[in-house]
């Protein structure tokens, strides 16, 4: 079992691409291809949107101070 573990382990990229290869021609065949990249587009939105709340984003402060912005008229200066 652990040779298995190791030649998994020294082979993750490849195996990764197969699986992300398969995943990608089975949602072709399934969808089509507008429907995919718009699968992939969303997918890609939220890895997006996760990354920033793991980081300690906070999005009702940002629009909050967007709000501000806009409310106060600086940008027509």
């Amino acid at each position: 079992m652990t040779e298995l573990v190791k030649l998994i382990l020294l082979n993750i990229g490849r195996i990764t691409g197969v699986i992300a290869g398969f995943v990608l021609a089975l949602f072709l065949v399934v969808f089509g291809v507008w429907k995919t990249v718009f699968i992939i587009f969303l997918t890609a939105f939220g890895f997006i949107l996760g990354r920033f709340y793991d980081d300690g984003f906070d999005i009702k402060k940002t629009f909050r101070e967007i709000l501000s912005v806009l409310r106060m008229d600086k940008w027509h200066s």
